[in-house]
């Protein structure tokens, strides 16, 4: 699937939310707000202007797959006031390319990236606002640790040859996004950021992500307080 329609469904998706989120919100009567929460979040990261996240080639001497940039994370978030929360997340994104040729053997590559983001927050809309859509814009930064394993073989003979390489990269990271509140604990998340390996925008690994996730929260919160 291209990321633009993986990006239109999304957005077709929000909008659908979107539609009956203030009707939700006022059903569902007075919500409860919460202090602290974790989430999970599937992405695809268009690193490399990645046409897409699965591609399949075929000829009579070479065969190639190619699976795009994608991966997950896992991230925690704490509210400091009305408007704001911080946010840590540890994400894994990764793209495999093998390739077989008729004569010569097999070759097998493997990139990634891990980031490791400290990150703020800012809620759109008050905490004690009845619709159950919430957009928001973020931004931070922090290490990305960017490996690449390579492994070549010889279908006439024995040799293999494998190639690691790794290294820890500074960057940043602007975006936006909504959570949409099916309780006042369990939400869906739409997520959009444009990462700035070693603050470059045309650094190799620099590029923009969608995710697509869930998050519960608890703790009580006094809106004001």
């Amino acid at each position: 699937m291209k990321p633009k329609k993986v990006a239109v469904f999304m957005l077709v998706l929000a909008t659908a939310m979107a539609f009956n989120s203030t009707l939700f919100g006022h059903s569902r009567g007075q919500r409860s707000v919460h202090t602290s929460g974790i989430g999970v979040r599937g992405t695809f990261w268009d690193m490399d202007a990645s046409p897409s996240l699965v591609r399949i080639s075929n000829s009579l001497s070479r065969a190639a797959v190619d699976v795009g940039n994608s991966g997950g994370y896992i991230y925690f978030f704490s509210r400091m006031s009305d408007y704001g929360f911080m946010e840590f997340s540890i994400g894994a994104v990764g793209r495999v390319v093998a390739e077989s040729y008729t004569v010569k053997g097999r070759r097998v590559e493997v990139t990634g990236v891990m980031p490791i983001l400290l990150g703020f927050r800012y809620n759109l809309l008050p905490p004690e606002s009845p619709s159950a859509l919430q957009p928001y814009f973020s931004f931070g930064g922090g290490p990305y640790i960017l490996g690449e394993v390579q492994v070549v073989e010889s279908y006439f003979g024995i040799e293999e040859e494998v190639t690691v390489n790794s290294t820890l990269k500074a960057g940043g990271y602007a975006g936006a996004g909504i959570n949409f509140l099916l309780a006042s604990w369990f939400a869906l998340n739409f997520d959009a950021k444009y990462h700035f390996v070693e603050f470059n925008r045309n650094h190799p690994y620099s590029g923009l992500e969608w995710g697509l996730g869930v998050s519960i929260m608890w703790g009580r919160y006094r809106p004001g307080r």
